[in-house]
């Protein structure tokens, strides 16, 4: 599936190149991070506690981002701009939702009552009748 989408994804910048030169393609090219970060930011926001998230990844993302849109703006060029918008965003969305599950994750309350759902589902295993 992967050759799909990277021949419609090629397919995409090659009519946005010849169609529309250089300015069109490089805005193209500007907001395709967010292709590539809309699967990281679904998963995250789908799991109630995510795992594997890198903070000092993606605050380094967020300020890579932010620099080549405050660069983009210093040159006036509206592809480095997009870019760094867009990927700053999306980076911001990811850490952002890892902060705040991080922090909730981490309350005594939250610990006791993963544990005792994991207890309870264990148990329920244990309770099943023989033969079903």
């Amino acid at each position: 599936s992967w050759v799909w989408t990277s021949g419609g994804y090629a397919a995409v910048l090659a009519v946005a190149g010849s169609q529309g030169g250089l300015g069109v393609l490089g805005v193209v090219l500007s907001v395709t991070p967010a292709v590539q970060l809309t699967p990281q930011i679904v998963a995250v926001f789908r799991e109630p506690c995510p795992t594997g998230v890198s903070p000092t990844t993606w605050s380094l993302s967020i300020a890579e981002a932010l620099l080549w849109a405050c660069y983009g703006g210093l040159v006036w060029d509206v592809a480095l701009i997009g870019y760094g918008l867009v990927t700053s965003i999306g980076s911001a969305l990811i850490l952002g939702r890892w902060m705040v599950s991080a922090s909730r994750w981490r309350s005594p309350a939250v610990v006791r009552q993963f544990d005792r759902q994991q207890t309870a589902g264990a148990g329920d295993l244990l309770e099943l009748p023989v033969g079903t």
